[in-house]
């Protein structure tokens, strides 16, 4: 909670990573909001399994306060899952 800089007495402020599809670009934009003094990291992997099937699919984002958005290209039929990590700087 201190990292990620929400408060855990408020159900309200949670780290949420959220996505929509862009389909005629075949693209998933996922987005975020961000702290000030925070570095974000989003990572994938095709499939739930082993700890070490995680992979980094962009890092060193900096925080600005506001929402963050990145987006990757998708292949059609291409199952991916995603988690975000932070650091405090």
């Amino acid at each position: 909670e201190i990292i990620a800089g929400t408060n855990p007495t408020d159900p309200g402020s949670a780290l949420r990573l959220s996505f929509r599809l862009l389909s005629a670009e075949n693209r998933i934009a996922l987005r975020w909001p961000s702290i000030l003094g925070r570095t974000y990291t989003v990572e994938s992997t095709p499939a739930l399994g082993p700890p070490g099937d995680w992979h980094t699919a962009v890092s060193n984002l900096g925080g600005s306060g506001g929402l963050i958005e990145w987006q990757e290209p998708v292949p059609e039929n291409t199952v991916r899952y995603y988690r975000l990590g932070v650091t405090q700087d």
